[in-house]
């Protein structure tokens, strides 16, 4: 069963996997560690905020 163990070092989420790799795919795992990192947060707020990627473009 593979264990992740999240830390959290100056706000960049960090993971150390350990054990055998039990997941049939890398889906199933991403999801995994994605989930330990959001639980593991002790703040109110997201780790990274998330930003526009094109600026609106929208006429005033």
């Amino acid at each position: 069963m593979t264990q992740v163990e999240p830390l959290i070092v100056g706000g960049i989420p960090l993971v150390r996997l350990s054990g055998t790799v039990t997941e049939r795919s890398g889906a199933e795992l991403a999801s995994k560690v994605m989930s330990a990192i959001f639980y593991s947060s002790h703040e109110a707020r997201p780790l990274s905020l998330q930003q526009p990627r094109l600026a609106d473009k929208t006429p005033p």
